[in-house]
C-alpha cells in the first residue's frame, strides 16, 4: 500500500503528458528488463539445485530480458496504453496524437523524464530455493545491508507528508473501472501488450488482442463470483475474530457454484486439539510412557513467552524456565540451513554446556542461525524438557524469546 502511495504521490506523480510517457517507460524497463536481469543474476542459466539438477529445467522456463525498441509495435502498444491510462488517473487530457507511435517516440527521445538509469542487480533475499543454507546466508547478507524497517517506515512517512504539502489545490485521482468491450479506453491494449511482453520474456507464443479479450472475459466472471464470495466469507470470519465472538459462532464453508442452487454448506469447525498429561505410546521405546503437559490442556496456538530475553544468558534462561515454569531443559538446538547446531544438552554424553551458559541468548541466536533477532519474537523450535517435580517427559507449549526490547540493528 505504501509503495503504491509513494509511486502516485512522489516518484511517479504526473503533472503533464511527458510525465505519463516517462512513467510508462520506467515501468517497461522494470517489468520486462530489470526484473528478469535480477532473476538471472540470482539464478544464472547454468545454475543447479542442491541436488545438482539444473535449476532451469521443466516446468521452469529460462527467461530473457526484453530490450526496449521504439520501432517494435508491441513495445509502442504498451507505451501508448500505459501512458494514456496514467493520464486518465490524474485527470490529464492527452494530446491529440496520444495514439501515434511516432509522437510517443519523439517524446521518448526528447524528454529527460524518459531516460532510464542503468540497472545493477542486487542480492535478493526474497527469492527462496531448495538450498536452505544458501537462502539463510543470502537473507543474512541482505539484512545486514538493508535499511531497518522502522527507519524505512519513518522515512517514507516523512516523504509522503512532504509530498502532500506540494499537491495542487483540488488534487484528486480517478479510478479506472475495467471494461474490456470499449476499444477506446486502452484497457485491452494494455493487458494484451503486457501479457505478450511477459510471454516474450519466457518464449511463450504471443496471442492477438481479440484472444486476450476472450481470456479476460473468462477471468472476470471468476473474480466477480468465486473469488469475491470466498473473500467475503473470509472477511466475515475475520470480523468474528476482531469482535471476539465465541467459538460456536465460527463456520466452515463448502461452496460449489457449478451445482444448482448454488450449493453452500456451512459447518461448525472442530476446536483445536489440546495436549493433556497422561500416558502415550512411544514408538522408539515401544512402550507407554508418562508425559506431563505444560500448561495443562495447551494447544499449538499457546506460547510460553520469556520476557526481556535480550538480557538473559543461556544459564539464566535455564534457571528462568526451571523456577518460573518447572521446566528442566534437556536439549536446545538451532537450525542453520539444513543442519542442527546443539547449544545445550543433558542427553549427549560429555557435551560442553559450561562454555555456552555465560553466552547471551541474542548472540547465540545470531551466531547459530545467521539471523539478527533484535526487535523480534523468536520461537525455540527444537527444545526438549523434563517436568522438574517428577522428572517425567514433558510436552510444553512453544517457548518464545521476547527480543522486542532490543532496537533493530
Amino acid at each position: 500500500m505504501s509503495a503504491g502511495c509513494f509511486d502516485v504521490l512522489v516518484d511517479g506523480r504526473a503533472a503533464a503528458w511527458d510525465d505519463c510517457v516517462g512513467w510508462a517507460r520506467q515501468k517497461f524497463e522494470s517489468y520486462f528488463t530489470s526484473r528478469v536481469v535480477q532473476l538471472l543474476h540470482n539464478f544464472p542459466s547454468d545454475a543447479k539445485t542442491s541436488q545438482g539438477v539444473p535449476f532451469w529445467s521443466p516446468p521452469k522456463r529460462l527467461p530473457a530480458p526484453v530490450k526496449f525498441d521504439a520501432a517494435d509495435p508491441l513495445h509502442m502498444q504498451f507505451m501508448i496504453a500505459a501512458a494514456n491510462l496514467r493520464a486518465f488517473m490524474y485527470g490529464l487530457v492527452p494530446p491529440p496524437n496520444a495514439r501515434d507511435p511516432a509522437a510517443i517516440a519523439a517524446v521518448l527521445a526528447s524528454s529527460p523524464k524518459c531516460q532510464v538509469a542503468p540497472f545493477t542487480p542486487a542480492i535478493d533475499a526474497s527469492i527462496e530455493t531448495d538450498n536452505k543454507e544458501e537462502d539463510a546466508k543470502r537473507r543474512a547478507v541482505a539484512a545486514a545491508e538493508s535499511e531497518p524497517d522502522d527507519q524505512k517506515i519513518e522515512r517514507v512517512l516523512i516523504q509522503l507528508g512532504q509530498a502532500k504539502l506540494t499537491l495542487p489545490q483540488g488534487f484528486t485521482l480517478k479510478a479506472n473501472e475495467f471494461e474490456k468491450d470499449d476499444d477506446s479506453n486502452f484497457h485491452m491494449d494494455f493487458i494484451s501488450a503486457f501479457g505478450n511482453l511477459r510471454a516474450r520474456n519466457y518464449g511463450i507464443e504471443e496471442i492477438e488482442k481479440f484472444q486476450a479479450k476472450l481470456k479476460a472475459g473468462r477471468i472476470i466472471p471468476a473474480i466477480a463470483t468465486t473469488t469475491a464470495m470466498a473473500t467475503g466469507f473470509v472477511c466475515l470470519e475475520l470480523y468474528k475474530q476482531v469482535l471476539a465472538r465465541p467459538f460456536g459462532a465460527r463456520r466452515n464453508l463448502f461452496a460449489n457454484l457449478a451445482l444448482p442452487g448454488p450449493l453452500l454448506m456451512l459447518s461448525e469447525p472442530m476446536p483445536c486439539a489440546t495436549i493433556k498429561s497422561g500416558q502415550r505410546w512411544d514408538p522408539d521405546m515401544y512402550m507407554d510412557v508418562d508425559e506431563v503437559s505444560y500448561p495443562e490442556g495447551h494447544s499449538l496456538w499457546d506460547k510460553i513467552v520469556v520476557p526481556d530475553a535480550a538480557a538473559l544468558t543461556l544459564g539464566r534462561l535455564v534457571d528462568h524456565l526451571a523456577e518460573k515454569h518447572n521446566l528442566a531443559l534437556q536439549e536446545l538446538s538451532f537450525a542453520k540451513g539444513e543442519k542442527m547446531v546443539a547449544i545445550y544438552s543433558q542427553m549427549l554424553p560429555g557435551f560442553d554446556n559450561a562454555s555456552n551458559l555465560p553466552r547471551q541468548m541474542l548472540e547465540i541466536v545470531s551466531t547459530c542461525t545467521g539471523k539478527d533477532a533484535s526487535g523480534s519474537l523468536f520461537p525455540l523450535d527444537s527444545v526438549v524438557f523434563k517436568w522438574k517435580p517428577t522428572d517425567d517427559d514433558c510436552t510444553a507449549a512453544k517457548v518464545v524469546l521476547d527480543f522486542t526490547s532490543v532496537p533493530i540493528s
